[in-house]
C-alpha cells in the first residue's frame, strides 16, 4: 500500500486504517505538512516492508518547534525486515520490537534540532533507543545528513555497536571525513565496506586531511571497500591510502573513477599501485 500526499481526518483514521489490512506486507508513507497528522502510529504483525517520508511542497511553511511538539512516528511490526526513513521533522521516532529487522535506509531521522545537551535526558534516550532498536540489522545505509548529525551528537551519545552489520553504505562530505574512523568504531565486524565521497569541487578535493586511529574492524573483518567519485586528489586519495595500509584483510578496494583525462587516470593508478598494502590479498580494481 502506498500513501501519498494524503489528508487524513485523524491520527485514529491512518492508524486505523493500516490496522485493517490484515495481510499487508509493504507500506510506503509520504507524508506532507498539511496531512493534519501528529502522531504516525503503524502496528502490523505482517508488515515486512516501511518508508516514512516527509515531503515538503513549494508553499509550505517551515515547521516551527511549536508545530513539533508532541509528534511522532511510533512503529511497532514484529516481522518488520526493511525500513527506510526520511522523516527528521518528527519530535519522536520509536521502533518496537525490531528482531526481524535486517536492513535500514537512514535518509533523514534526525537533525541538528535534535541534539540533545547534557542535561535533556529524554531527548537523549529517545535517541539512544532508536539506534539501539536498530542495532541488530545486518545491512544499512547513512545519508550524509544523518553523518552530520552523528558529529554533532556522538561527544554525548556514541552510537550502539552494530555486531551484526556486515554491509554499510555511507556518504560523507568534506567537513564530516574527519569522523569516518569514529563512525567506523560502531561496526566491529564489517566486512563491505561503500563510501560516497560527496565533493568534487577542486578547492574541497585538494584539502589536505589525514585519517590516523585503526577501528577494530579494519584488522578483524573488512573484506572489501568500494569507493563511489574517486577524482584522485589529495583528499580522497588518502582515504585510499588509509584503507590498503591498514586493513589485515582486504581482498578488493574498488575505485570507481571520475577524471578528465585519460593521462591523469593513469597516473593515479600509479599513485595506488605504488601503496603498501597490509593485507597480501588486496587488488585494487579501477571502474
Amino acid at each position: 500500500m502506498k500513501l501519498e500526499h494524503n489528508v487524513y481526518g485523524s491520527d485514529a483514521c491512518l492508524e486505523s486504517l493500516i490496522s485493517s489490512c490484515p495481510v499487508l506486507e509493504d507500506l510506503s508513507l509520504v507524508r506532507m505538512v498539511t496531512d493534519h497528522l501528529k502522531v504516525v502510529r503503524v502496528c502490523s504483525q505482517t508488515l515486512t516492508r516501511f518508508n516514512v517520508d516527509y515531503m515538503f511542497g513549494e508553499d509550505d511553511d517551515y515547521v516551527d518547534d511549536y508545530e513539533k511538539q508532541g509528534s511522532g512516528v511510533f512503529v511497532d511490526a514484529p516481522r518488520l525486515e526493511y525500513v527506510k526513513w526520511q522523516d527528521d521533522m518528527s519530535e519522536s521516532k520509536v521502533l518496537t520490537n525490531p528482531a526481524s529487522l535486517a536492513k535500514v535506509n537512514l535518509v533523514y531521522v534526525f537533525n541538528e534540532s535534535d541534539v540533545a545537551d547534557v542535561v535533556d535526558l529524554p531527548r537523549r534516550n529517545m535517541v539512544r533507543n532508536f539506534f539501539t532498536s536498530i542495532s541488530r540489522v545486518s545491512d544499512m545505509k547513512i545519508s550524509g545528513s544523518t553523518v552530520e548529525f552523528f558529529c554533532y551528537n556522538v561527544e554525548h551519545d556514541p552510537w550502539p555497536k552494530f555486531r551484526n552489520l556486515s554491509c554499510l553504505k555511507v556518504t560523507f562530505t568534506l567537513l564530516t571525513l574527519d569522523m569516518m574512523t569514529k563512525l567506523l568504531k560502531s561496526f566491529p565486524n564489517l566486512k563491505h565496506l561503500i563510501l560516497v565521497l560527496d565533493f568534487d569541487h577542486p578547492s574541497e578535493d585538494n584539502e589536505l586531511i589525514r585519517l590516523s586511529s585503526v577501528p577494530r574492524c579494519l584488522v578483524s573483518s573488512l573484506e572489501c571497500v568500494e569507493i563511489k567519485y574517486f577524482s584522485g586528489g589529495p583528499a580522497k586519495m588518502e582515504v585510499a591510502r588509509y584503507f590498503v595500509e591498514n586493513s589485515a584483510f582486504l581482498k578488493k578496494l574498488v575505485l570507481h573513477f571520475r577524471c578528465s583525462m585519460l593521462q591523469e587516470g593513469f597516473n593515479i593508478l600509479m599513485d595506488l599501485l605504488a601503496l603498501p598494502r597490509r593485507s597480501s590479498q588486496c587488488r585494487i580494481i579501477v571502474c
